[in-house]
């Protein structure tokens, strides 16, 4: 039986916030027999749950050094954080994204009490904005340093570390060669028969730091792209949005197109194990599909310029990635020209909170 037992207390009983409001309570220890604790840690996380592998991010912490409890009375050690601008609270079908006030009592010798307790982060008036800036990159580590026998278990295991990495470099990048080169030939057969083609959506671009793209990605990204003038940005959307899209090119020669369509959609995409035992689940959140054109024969040099409107649902599902888990919108494009290979594009979309 543990000496003693936690519990997390806030001070709004809703425990619904908004980036930037003031998340205070306390942690209520409840002393069973005299203890001498060696640190009470209080902790401001959020963390991913759900089908694929749970993740955690710590935001912010508070420590209370060698406290002494006797039994029978109870003691409140108030906390107080800042409410992170994101992530967003979400729940959904394989996916969810909490946060969390947790508390852990390091008692020497015997099991450690824990208590955590959820609130829920809601969008705020400048959420619009956070977006909009140069978001976290969930998908890096944590930065909390490492302790002295996890560095030297590291040091020994780089040599194979490095021997591994460069055994997959060898098999994986020349396949990876292989699908660009694929993806481009196939590019450049459909756009012999379209000519240029512009694709426009009505709606702002993500703003992107700085470029600091390597040399390597740059080329990589006119492979697949099919133009080394432009690289196409992440267009921003926010629920309940209507925007209007748009292809339009001029065939240097007599065409026949079969249908030029379009698929909108929402996914979770997660991973659950690692290695060989890793499984990818994925759930539809919402789709549509989009006809833009059925059969047309256009003839050479007459320009071709179709417009639909795409409805956007109103669900607060904003996007979201890290390593094990995202939410993902996607647009993808398609020229179905017969006996030819199909000219298909992706454009990039993001979902964040109104203005």
């Amino acid at each position: 039986m543990s000496s003693c037992s936690l519990r997390v207390e806030f001070d709004d009983s809703r425990r619904s916030y908004e980036p930037g409001q003031e998340i205070r309570g306390r942690v209520v220890v409840m002393v069973d027999k005299d203890v001498t604790c060696k640190k009470l840690e209080i902790t401001q996380v959020w963390k991913t749950h759900g089908r694929g592998n749970a993740q955690m991010r710590c935001l912010d912490r508070a420590l209370h050094a060698s406290p002494e409890w006797s039994a029978g009375r109870q003691y409140a050690y108030p906390f107080s954080f800042r409410a992170p601008a994101m992530p967003l609270t979400y729940h959904g079908n394989l996916l969810n994204v909490d946060h969390y006030v947790d508390a852990t009592a390091d008692i020497p010798w015997a099991r450690d009490p824990r208590a955590s307790e959820d609130y829920v982060l809601t969008p705020g008036p400048n959420s619009h904005r956070d977006y909009l800036a140069t978001p976290p990159d969930f998908t890096k580590q944590g930065t909390e340093p490492a302790s002295g026998c996890a560095r030297a278990l590291g040091w020994i295991l780089l040599p194979l570390i490095i021997v591994l990495l460069v055994g997959l470099a060898v098999f994986i990048l020349p396949i990876a060669l292989i699908v660009l080169v694929v993806g481009y030939v196939r590019r450049r057969a459909a756009e012999s028969k379209l000519g240029p083609v512009d694709v426009t959506l009505n709606a702002p671009l993500l703003p992107e730091p700085a470029d600091t793209t390597s040399k390597a990605h740059r080329v990589a990204a006119a492979f697949t792209s099919g133009s080394k003038r432009k690289r196409a940005g992440k267009h921003v959307i926010i629920p309940g949005q209507v925007v209007q899209f748009t292809i339009a090119f001029t065939p240097p020669g007599a065409l026949e197109i079969t249908r030029i369509s379009a698929r909108v959609g929402a996914e979770e995409s997660v991973r659950a194990g690692s290695g060989t035992d890793a499984k990818t689940f994925t759930h539809q959140i919402w789709q549509q599909d989009l006809e833009l054109s059925g059969s047309m024969s256009p003839p050479a040099g007459m320009p071709v310029r179709r417009t639909v409107e795409v409805a956007f649902p109103d669900v607060p599902a904003y996007s979201f990635e890290i390593t094990d888990n995202k939410l993902s919108w996607t647009m993808s494009v398609r020229v179905d020209i017969p006996h030819w290979p199909d000219w298909v594009r992706d454009v990039a979309i993001v979902m964040i909170p109104r203005d």
